[in-house]
């Protein structure tokens, strides 16, 4: 597949930084927009790619990308289409505006061109009612997450008359190109990460609201204390746009009246009055959080939204312990059990934050997509979290697990029951801290995990003997090809003798005669 040209209708936030992000990639795009202004039809398209040129962190890989993206606009450019080997549509999240535009193009489509929407939530087979076979069998949904350049997913849907083998190599392309982790999913309403990350928010605000917990002490302990991104749940919100995890919560409400956790997903009265109120966070600068003013020491400082008071206080600080302990265990999987396992007050709120997720996660097998490994990818790559709910599972212990919940009077998945019922306790067979296999739900058996040849895991190749030399701050692994790694085991990976010392052996005593290539690699 050789995609060189790429239309995206719709310059806001996602569509420019779709833009941004294939130009990267060496692709010439056209970015169209409506027209808002007669005297200026392409403004839209130049005010995003303006904002391109100055967007921090940087949207474009470096400025000189910014000459691929040619402006224009929806009304007078159309026919730029014809051109195009991909067109993604990224306009106004309706289903009838999206209708109409593709009534619009499809005569101006190239034959055999891909054409995919970026909703975040609309069914694939809503979206192509009406349309003609030629323009179905090359439709696909390409759900970026934003910031696109940094959140690594991609969620994949096709549609039944897209042919299986050319799907496949889209993806691979999307995969090559663009640098994606491409999730195959179900055409089901808001996919798998935003389905199962959006319960994983909404849950804990419904928590927050019932039981009078500060927004900051919740978001303390689901953040890299819980192997997640720094942003944690609430300020996850904000910085995705509380309207935004608003109106997808709404979409499962309305479109899954059978979900089991359906009310999680309803509106609360506080959450509306945000709403209303355009407290939408960071780009209306106050969300959840807000900055406040510099304290009398010069320091920034920062603001949590109050639900009784409904007005911005200083954010509660809760000295526990264990939030300092969790701080010097470097392993993801060690840090989370650590936590989770804790008897402290840390760890319970953390547990009964985290327990009704790994529920609903199971749960979603099957409708969302088929397998465990797809939703953990989904989640990892689009929230930033060091693992996914059924590594989360594995790494607790799925009978461990089971018996805290059956003591707590929790709710278990049938799944998980008829597992443990067959002797089965993981999710994934593990081969040197990495799943070589997975688990079925359909079948109860595991199959195999496709090895990327692309990627190289050095926690495998560690275990696979490929250590060279090793000290108790680095090793020297052997990454094939006659290429070495010198993998810093530090922490923060400063620099110490030890470093130094490998350093020195490597190039005096295992790399000349024996390696073309030495990589260094940071652990983090």
């Amino acid at each position: 597949m050789d995609i060189k040209k790429i239309a995206v209708l719709g310059s806001g936030v996602m569509g420019s930084g779709i833009a941004a992000h294939v130009a990267s990639a060496g692709c010439s795009v056209e970015l169209l927009d409506i027209v808002i202004d007669d005297a200026a039809p392409d403004k839209l398209a130049e005010g995003a790619i303006a904002g391109l040129r100055k967007s921090k962190p940087a949207l474009m890989m470096h400025e000189s990308f910014l000459k691929k993206i040619r402006p224009g606009n929806l009304r007078d450019h159309l026919d730029r289409l014809a051109d195009c080997d991909w067109v993604v549509e990224v306009v106004k999240e309706d289903l009838q505006v999206k209708r109409d535009l593709y009534a619009r193009l499809e005569a101006h489509l190239k034959p055999g061109a891909w054409i995919s929407s970026n909703t975040s939530g609309i069914p694939l087979k809503l979206l192509v009612e009406g349309r003609s076979a030629g323009f179905q069998d090359h439709f696909v949904i390409t759900h970026f997450f934003n910031p696109v350049r940094y959140l690594r997913l991609l969620e994949f849907v096709k549609g039944p008359g897209v042919d299986e083998a050319q799907a496949t190599e889209f993806r691979a392309w999307l995969e090559d190109k663009l640098g994606k982790e491409v999730v195959p999913a179900f055409d089901s309403p808001t996919f798998i990460g935003n389905r199962i990350g959006i319960h994983g928010i909404m849950s804990v605000l419904n928590l927050a609201l019932a039981e009078h917990i500060p927004f900051e002490v919740i978001d303390s302990v689901l953040g890299e204390a819980a192997a997640r991104a720094k942003s944690a749940s609430f300020r996850t919100a904000d910085l995705a746009g509380v309207d935004i995890m608003s109106a997808t919560a709404k979409n499962v409400y309305d479109l899954c009246p059978n979900d089991e956790a359906n009310d999680t997903f309803k509106r609360p009265d506080f959450l509306q009055w945000m709403l209303d109120n355009k407290l939408l966070g960071n780009k209306t600068q106050g969300g959840f959080f807000k900055k406040g003013e510099k304290d009398e020491k010069g320091k920034k400082t920062f603001l949590a939204l109050d639900p009784a008071t409904r007005e911005y206080r200083l954010q509660v600080k809760k000295d526990w312990p264990i939030l300092k302990e969790l701080k010097g265990i470097d392993d993801p999987a060690e840090r989370v059990r650590t936590l989770l396992t804790s008897d402290s007050e840390a760890g319970k709120l953390a547990w009964r934050c985290i327990a009704p997720n790994l529920t609903y996660a199971v749960n979603r097998l099957g409708e969302v997509t088929d397998l465990p490994l797809n939703v953990d990818n989904a989640i990892k790559n689009g929230f930033a979290f060091d693992l996914g709910p059924f590594e989360l599972w594995d790494t607790l212990g799925v009978e461990r697990v089971v018996a805290r919940m059956d003591f707590e009077e929790l709710a278990v998945p049938d799944l998980v029951r008829k597992m443990l019922a067959k002797g089965i306790k993981n999710f994934y067979v593990w081969e040197y801290g990495v799943p070589s296999k997975q688990l079925d739900p359909k079948t109860l058996e595991y199959v195999p995990i496709r090895e990327d040849k692309k990627v190289i895991v050095l926690k495998r190749e560690i275990g696979r003997g490929k250590v060279i030399a090793e000290n108790s701050s680095a090793q020297l692994i052997d990454l094939g090809d006659d290429v070495a790694c010198l993998q810093f085991r530090t922490k923060m990976n400063a620099l110490d003798d030890g470093i130094v010392m490998l350093m020195e052996d490597a190039l005096q005593k295992h790399i000349p005669g024996k390696f073309k290539g030495l990589v260094p690699v940071l652990f983090y």
